[in-house]
């Protein structure tokens, strides 16, 4: 028996391991993918290929996840917007991500941040709110498309304000940054790591985050959460595998991925890209639990929203 330990071992380090990434090269979540996995490569000894799977928000690369081999050789790389927002504006999906998908590290989470024009009538969320009262319907807000998490995240605050705007989906976090910039919205939520040279030319001014806690990179920034308590959209990033993965390789890839992210200058590098490093703090089961309770609090929130299915 231990004897065939060994070589399972020895077989799972021999052959690469593919991680699936649902988004184009050259983005931020492709660089955190890439930047995790070749630390990963060395702390699992073995060699991490990432594959670039885009399209379908998210669809194509679950998809391949699930039709993988529940042998460890294959992981996802995700955020709530691949696991579980699909399951709740798409009319069908092929697999369920609750039953299909197994937990295995909780990477990371960031912020998302909430910019205005600079020269927008008000600075905090409260004058906001204010401003949307008296101006019911006027303010216009982006997001990277319909369903997006940024746009579940100003939906929510829009719910808890009790604030009328209109939402003007674009097909990228770029375009709509292009579109706040040049007035055609007023607000937007946008991640962390694309706002601080807008803030820098004196283009935008950063209103609030949107997880809890602050952020070195936006020194004095405050919350929504602390105008609205119990607010929080601050998205993960995660590695998940195919369900039926054995327990054992569950852990070994949960101590890999942890060992990755928690190396000094992986940490240091993602900290400076706005991402708080969560590692060893989340075991697997803990992950499960988190992904769980969100799929049944945004399925919520989307369905106040009325997002027709597609």
């Amino acid at each position: 028996m231990l004897s065939c330990g060994v070589a399972t071992a020895q077989e799972q380090a021999a052959r690469p391991m593919r991680m699936l990434v649902p988004y184009p090269a050259g983005g931020s979540a492709d660089f955190l993918a890439r930047l995790v996995g070749m630390r990963a490569a060395v702390e699992l000894k073995r060699t991490v290929v990432i594959e670039n799977r885009p399209g379908a928000n998210g669809i194509i690369a679950v998809q391949a996840l699930v039709n993988a081999p529940p042998d460890g050789h294959t992981v996802l790389f995700a955020v709530p917007g691949v696991v579980i927002f699909n399951s709740h504006i798409r009319k069908a999906l092929p697999y369920d991500p609750l039953r299909q998908l197994t937990p295995v590290a909780m990477l990371a989470r960031t912020q998302f941040v909430l910019v205005t024009p600079a020269d927008m009538p008000f600075d905090s969320v409260s004058g906001l709110v204010a401003y949307a009262r008296r101006n019911p319907g006027k303010l216009a807000f982006g997001s990277p498309g319909t369903g997006s998490h940024p746009h579940i995240a100003m939906e929510d605050l829009k719910a808890r304000a009790g604030i009328d705007m209109l939402h003007i989906p674009y097909q990228g976090g770029a375009p709509a940054m292009m579109a706040l910039i040049g007035r055609s919205i007023a607000l937007l939520f946008d991640g962390a790591v694309s706002v601080p040279p807008h803030i820098r030319s004196g283009k935008v001014k950063a209103l609030a985050l949107s997880g809890t806690g602050r952020m070195a990179l936006f020194p004095g920034v405050p919350n929504v959460s602390e105008t609205f308590p119990g607010y929080d959209n601050s998205p993960w990033y995660g590695i998940f595998a195919p369900a039926g993965v054995p327990a054992g390789v569950v852990a070994r890839l949960h101590k890999g991925f942890v060992a990755a992210v928690e190396d000094a200058d992986t940490a240091k590098r993602m900290v400076e890209g706005g991402y708080a490093v969560i590692g060893g703090a989340v075991s697997p089961t803990q992950f499960a639990t988190i992904v769980a309770k969100d799929f049944e609090r945004y399925g919520k929130i989307i369905r106040s929203i009325g997002i027709e299915r597609q």
